[in-house]
Protein backbone atom coordinates (compact mmCIF):
# COMPACT_ATOMS: atom_id res chain seq x y z
CA UNK A 1 0.00 0.00 0.00
CA UNK A 2 1.35 3.39 -0.97
CA UNK A 3 1.70 5.91 1.88
CA UNK A 4 0.43 8.62 -0.48
CA UNK A 5 -2.93 9.19 -2.11
CA UNK A 6 -3.08 8.20 -5.77
CA UNK A 7 -4.99 9.07 -8.90
CA UNK A 8 -6.02 6.04 -10.91
CA UNK A 9 -7.62 5.87 -14.33
CA UNK A 10 -10.41 3.45 -15.21
CA UNK A 11 -11.13 2.59 -18.83
CA UNK A 12 -14.38 1.34 -20.31
CA UNK A 13 -14.69 -0.47 -23.62
CA UNK A 14 -18.29 0.51 -24.20
CA UNK A 15 -20.58 3.43 -23.49
CA UNK A 16 -23.07 0.74 -22.40
CA UNK A 17 -20.86 -0.46 -19.49
CA UNK A 18 -23.04 -0.51 -16.34
CA UNK A 19 -20.14 0.78 -14.20
CA UNK A 20 -19.83 3.84 -16.43
CA UNK A 21 -23.59 4.38 -16.21
CA UNK A 22 -23.39 4.16 -12.40
CA UNK A 23 -20.66 6.80 -12.40
CA UNK A 24 -22.74 9.04 -14.70
CA UNK A 25 -25.90 8.60 -12.59
CA UNK A 26 -24.09 9.55 -9.38
CA UNK A 27 -22.32 12.49 -11.04
CA UNK A 28 -25.62 13.80 -12.35
CA UNK A 29 -27.22 13.49 -8.90
CA UNK A 30 -24.39 15.53 -7.36
CA UNK A 31 -24.15 18.13 -10.10
CA UNK A 32 -27.83 18.68 -10.78
CA UNK A 33 -28.64 20.13 -7.39
CA UNK A 34 -28.07 23.73 -8.35
CA UNK A 35 -24.47 23.71 -9.53
CA UNK A 36 -24.08 24.55 -13.21
CA UNK A 37 -21.80 22.16 -15.11
CA UNK A 38 -19.77 23.06 -18.16
CA UNK A 39 -17.84 20.74 -20.44
CA UNK A 40 -14.07 20.82 -20.06
CA UNK A 41 -12.14 21.34 -23.30
CA UNK A 42 -8.92 19.34 -23.16
CA UNK A 43 -5.82 20.08 -25.18
CA UNK A 44 -5.89 17.17 -27.65
CA UNK A 45 -9.25 18.30 -29.02
CA UNK A 46 -11.39 15.73 -27.23
CA UNK A 47 -14.09 16.94 -24.89
CA UNK A 48 -14.51 15.68 -21.41
CA UNK A 49 -18.05 16.83 -20.97
CA UNK A 50 -21.02 16.26 -18.74
CA UNK A 51 -22.94 14.22 -21.31
CA UNK A 52 -22.35 10.57 -22.14
CA UNK A 53 -24.28 10.71 -25.41
CA UNK A 54 -22.00 10.10 -28.33
CA UNK A 55 -19.26 8.76 -26.07
CA UNK A 56 -16.57 6.93 -28.00
CA UNK A 57 -16.29 3.15 -27.83
CA UNK A 58 -13.37 3.52 -25.43
CA UNK A 59 -13.64 6.09 -22.66
CA UNK A 60 -12.58 6.53 -19.08
CA UNK A 61 -12.53 8.47 -15.85
CA UNK A 62 -10.10 9.15 -13.02
CA UNK A 63 -10.52 8.63 -9.28
CA UNK A 64 -8.59 10.00 -6.32
CA UNK A 65 -7.84 7.26 -3.78
CA UNK A 66 -6.57 7.58 -0.21
CA UNK A 67 -3.54 5.53 0.84
CA UNK A 68 -5.95 2.82 2.06
CA UNK A 69 -7.56 2.70 -1.45
CA UNK A 70 -10.79 4.42 -0.30
CA UNK A 71 -12.19 6.76 -2.93
CA UNK A 72 -11.95 10.42 -1.94
CA UNK A 73 -13.18 12.02 -5.17
CA UNK A 74 -13.71 11.39 -8.86
CA UNK A 75 -13.50 13.19 -12.15
CA UNK A 76 -16.46 15.23 -13.20
CA UNK A 77 -15.83 14.35 -16.84
CA UNK A 78 -15.61 11.27 -19.00
CA UNK A 79 -12.56 11.36 -21.28
CA UNK A 80 -12.18 9.99 -24.80
CA UNK A 81 -8.49 9.18 -24.38
CA UNK A 82 -6.18 8.21 -21.56
CA UNK A 83 -3.69 10.89 -22.62
CA UNK A 84 -6.32 13.64 -22.34
CA UNK A 85 -7.43 12.39 -18.92
CA UNK A 86 -3.88 12.21 -17.59
CA UNK A 87 -2.95 15.61 -19.06
CA UNK A 88 -6.01 17.16 -17.45
CA UNK A 89 -5.13 15.67 -14.04
CA UNK A 90 -1.56 17.02 -14.30
CA UNK A 91 -2.94 20.44 -15.23
CA UNK A 92 -5.36 20.35 -12.28
CA UNK A 93 -2.56 19.43 -9.87
CA UNK A 94 -1.05 22.82 -10.67
CA UNK A 95 -4.37 24.54 -9.90
CA UNK A 96 -5.07 23.21 -6.39
CA UNK A 97 -4.84 26.73 -4.93
CA UNK A 98 -7.65 27.79 -7.28
CA UNK A 99 -9.95 24.88 -6.39
CA UNK A 100 -13.19 25.84 -4.65
CA UNK A 101 -15.40 23.29 -2.92
CA UNK A 102 -19.16 23.76 -2.83
CA UNK A 103 -21.32 21.68 -0.50
CA UNK A 104 -24.52 20.44 -2.14
CA UNK A 105 -27.66 18.92 -0.67
CA UNK A 106 -28.33 15.33 -1.72
CA UNK A 107 -31.43 13.81 -3.26
CA UNK A 108 -32.64 12.49 0.12
CA UNK A 109 -33.17 14.43 3.33
CA UNK A 110 -30.04 14.61 5.45
CA UNK A 111 -27.57 13.84 2.63
CA UNK A 112 -24.82 16.18 1.51
CA UNK A 113 -22.05 16.00 -1.05
CA UNK A 114 -19.64 18.37 -2.71
CA UNK A 115 -18.26 19.49 -6.04
CA UNK A 116 -14.88 21.08 -6.65
CA UNK A 117 -14.53 23.78 -9.29
CA UNK A 118 -11.73 25.69 -10.92
CA UNK A 119 -13.23 28.94 -12.11
CA UNK A 120 -16.79 28.13 -13.11
CA UNK A 121 -15.96 24.57 -14.26
CA UNK A 122 -16.72 21.59 -12.02
CA UNK A 123 -13.68 19.29 -12.18
CA UNK A 124 -14.28 16.81 -9.34
CA UNK A 125 -17.19 15.41 -7.36
CA UNK A 126 -17.65 13.48 -4.17
CA UNK A 127 -17.93 9.73 -4.60
CA UNK A 128 -20.61 9.31 -1.94
CA UNK A 129 -23.17 11.14 0.15
CA UNK A 130 -22.36 12.37 3.67
CA UNK A 131 -24.70 12.66 6.65
CA UNK A 132 -23.95 16.30 7.42
CA UNK A 133 -22.93 19.47 5.62
CA UNK A 134 -19.96 19.96 7.97
CA UNK A 135 -18.72 16.43 7.28
CA UNK A 136 -19.03 17.04 3.55
CA UNK A 137 -17.16 20.35 3.88
CA UNK A 138 -14.32 18.69 5.82
CA UNK A 139 -14.13 15.85 3.30
CA UNK A 140 -13.89 18.26 0.36
CA UNK A 141 -11.06 20.21 2.03
CA UNK A 142 -9.17 16.97 2.71
CA UNK A 143 -9.76 15.89 -0.88
CA UNK A 144 -8.12 19.02 -2.27
CA UNK A 145 -5.10 18.44 0.01
CA UNK A 146 -4.89 14.79 -1.05
CA UNK A 147 -5.20 15.70 -4.74
CA UNK A 148 -2.24 18.07 -4.43
CA UNK A 149 0.05 15.34 -3.05
CA UNK A 150 -1.37 12.39 -5.00
CA UNK A 151 0.77 10.18 -7.20
CA UNK A 152 -0.63 10.09 -10.75
CA UNK A 153 -1.02 6.67 -12.37
CA UNK A 154 0.97 5.96 -15.53
CA UNK A 155 -1.64 3.76 -17.21
CA UNK A 156 -5.32 2.88 -17.13
CA UNK A 157 -7.08 -0.02 -15.47
CA UNK A 158 -9.36 -1.75 -17.93
CA UNK A 159 -12.72 -2.86 -16.60
CA UNK A 160 -13.53 -6.52 -17.01
CA UNK A 161 -16.65 -7.68 -18.77
CA UNK A 162 -19.79 -7.62 -16.64
CA UNK A 163 -19.98 -10.72 -14.47
CA UNK A 164 -16.24 -11.50 -14.69
CA UNK A 165 -13.77 -11.07 -11.87
CA UNK A 166 -10.12 -10.13 -11.77
CA UNK A 167 -7.92 -8.23 -14.17
CA UNK A 168 -8.36 -8.99 -17.82
CA UNK A 169 -5.16 -9.40 -19.86
CA UNK A 170 -5.20 -7.03 -22.81
CA UNK A 171 -4.05 -7.95 -26.30
CA UNK A 172 -1.40 -5.83 -28.03
CA UNK A 173 -4.15 -4.40 -30.26
CA UNK A 174 -6.21 -3.33 -27.21
CA UNK A 175 -3.16 -1.72 -25.60
CA UNK A 176 -2.60 0.29 -28.76
CA UNK A 177 -6.07 1.86 -28.52
CA UNK A 178 -6.53 5.28 -26.95
CA UNK A 179 -7.46 3.77 -23.61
Amino acid sequence: MSPSPSIVFSAFESAADPRLHGWVAFRESVQNVGTPVRAVAVRDGHRAGPLLTGAPRHSGIWRLLASNRRELGRSSSVYATFSSARAHVLELKGQCDSMVATVVTGPKAGTHGWVISVGDVVVMTAGRWYGGASTSREASAGTIEAFHSALVGADARHATEAGQRGNRVLSDEERALSW
